[in-house]
């Protein structure tokens, strides 16, 4: 067995959009740390805009506009169809 793999420097992610996944950790552990180092997957891609874009002082219906002039979006499949 890989020596990274017995240190469980890897953790096994689940993610909404893309599934299982195998990340790494950081390379040391404390004793009094936690077991596991992602406590959530990684965001998805515009999870977070509306809270962020409010907190910068955008107002609902001009995140909208930039919604629907594809300035910024909800999906991946969104920045390949431009």
């Amino acid at each position: 067995m890989d020596p990274l793999e017995l240190r469980s420097f890897f953790e096994e992610v689940e993610h909404p959009v893309n599934g299982r996944a195998k990340l790494s950790t950081v390379p040391l552990r404390f004793s009094g740390g936690p077991d596991l180092f992602h406590r959530s997957p990684a965001p998805a891609l515009g999870q977070h805009n509306q809270e962020l874009l409010s907190e910068m002082g955008l107002t609902p219906v001009e995140i909208a506009e930039l919604e629907a002039d594809g300035v910024v979006g909800r999906s991946s499949a969104m920045r390949a169809s431009t």
